[in-house]
């Protein structure tokens, strides 16, 4: 399975909608970093699209590798090599692996901070509004260096009644840190619940919902209650490893028609 563009028939045409602005992607400037204006053109920079001068709700510059992996099996096999190329988020054609570049990862097992390779691809299609795209692995969070299971740990002691201050303490991270990553998840939690169900679905097109039926439930909460669920299904049929970050499969790139940055 491949992410990609609606593609829709327009009298008798097939037509490319731009996950972003869901508009035709013809409609886009070409991939080649253009600031001219052009009319009737809607100008895309380092791959975020901007329609009627605003920016879009996605950025199309990441994409999430599919493959549930560690840090140690990440280092192990992408070391010196790139892993292989995701679908372009923007047209859902072939990448070309472009340039790599390092990010450090805290990693909390050995108290050390690693430094890792992300990937880059680059989209050949000049109609495509996307011009190079990292590939971000699980564990990460993309322009974060804490990875993702510590976050979620963190979101899981906040809506199991720990403060601010005490998960500030436990984890050496500044308080306002902390709340401004949960309020991140917070406001989209409904979005990224939403996707996942679409994940889920999609793989078991019968599974019953009735994961979602908790009304009194705090939005996080049913967020991570919901992701826990699917990860479990998925990881009964091989396709996660339960000690896997869970929110990541919110970025998996499988269904929804863009990744779903988690934490923003």
């Amino acid at each position: 399975m491949s992410i990609g563009p609606e593609r829709p028939i327009v009298n008798g045409q097939r037509r490319d909608i731009c996950p972003a602005c869901r508009r035709d992607l013809r409609e886009h400037l070409h991939s080649c970093r253009q600031r001219v204006s052009v009319p009737g053109k809607i100008p895309v920079v380092l791959g975020r699209c901007r329609p009627d001068g605003e920016s879009a709700p996605q950025k199309l510059s990441w994409v999430a590798i599919r493959e549930p992996i560690t840090l140690e099996e990440y280092l192990e096999r992408y070391g010196d090599h790139p892993p292989e190329m995701e679908p372009c988020p923007g047209c859902g054609g072939r990448l070309w692996h472009h340039d790599r570049f390092p990010r450090k990862i805290n990693d909390r097992q050995s108290a050390t901070t690693r430094t890792i390779f992300l990937y880059r691809g680059e989209c050949p299609n000049p109609e495509c509004p996307v011009v190079t795209v990292t590939h971000y692995p699980s564990f990460a969070v993309p322009y974060r260096s804490v990875p993702a299971a510590v976050q979620e740990e963190i979101l899981r002691q906040r809506v199991a009644g720990e403060t601010w201050k005490a998960l500030g303490a436990a984890f050496a991270y500044a308080p306002s840190t902390i709340r401004r990553w949960f309020g991140a998840v917070a406001a989209r939690a409904g979005e990224i619940g939403l996707g996942l169900l679409a994940l889920r679905l999609r793989v078991f097109p019968v599974a019953p919902l009735e994961i979602l039926r908790l009304p009194a439930e705090h939005p996080v909460s049913q967020l991570m209650r919901i992701a826990a669920e699917v990860a479990k299904e998925f990881s009964a049929i091989g396709l996660w490893k339960l000690e896997a970050p869970v929110l990541s499969l919110a970025r998996w790139p499988m269904v929804i028609p863009s990744p779903l940055p988690v934490f923003t």
